[in-house]
């Protein structure tokens, strides 16, 4: 597992951490997410540290892991995947068509087919930090999702952040 930090879209990222773990570690053992963003989190100046923000995919989206970036005084920002449980799942359902707005690449173009929606509130999150927003995203299925039978109307990607 690695962590990076990314320096902007004209330099160079930089590797803040590796942590080698054996071939058949899952994907969301929290303990190796928390030691890969504590090493990381370690190597840039104090003063900036407040400033990271910490991303992950759905392997990062654990209980155990979020509550480790919100504790006190940490309070990180953070960026992770989501497992689209029968319940997220019914939330998207429930957005209404017009609260659905056009998502945008990193050059701040309007991405042709996808959208995105806050769905914050709407599935039982009762138990995930304080302040935590879901966003969804929602995409016409392309290669190599469209080859897959549940991507026959769109591709769907929860993404909890704070």
């Amino acid at each position: 597992m690695t962590a990076w930090a990314d320096h902007g879209q004209d330099r160079n990222g930089e590797p803040l951490a590796l942590v080698l773990r054996a071939g058949n570690a899952g994907s969301n053992t929290a303990a190796d997410h928390i030691e890969a963003a504590g090493l990381a989190l370690a190597q840039p100046p104090r003063h900036l540290r407040r400033k990271a923000l910490v991303r992950a995919d759905s392997g990062g989206g654990t209980h155990e892991f979020l509550d480790w970036l919100t504790a006190k005084p940490r309070r990180l920002h953070y960026c992770v995947g989501m497992t689209i449980t029968e319940t997220v799942q019914a939330a998207i359902g429930e957005v209404p068509a017009d609260a659905w707005t056009p998502a945008y690449d990193g050059d701040g173009r309007v991405r042709e087919g996808a959208w995105v929606a806050d769905i914050t509130g709407l599935p039982d999150l009762d138990s995930r930090p304080a302040g935590m927003r879901v966003i969804v995203r929602r995409e016409r299925p392309h290669w190599p999702w469209a080859t897959r039978i549940t991507a026959a109307i769109a591709r769907l990607q929860a993404i909890p952040s704070g």
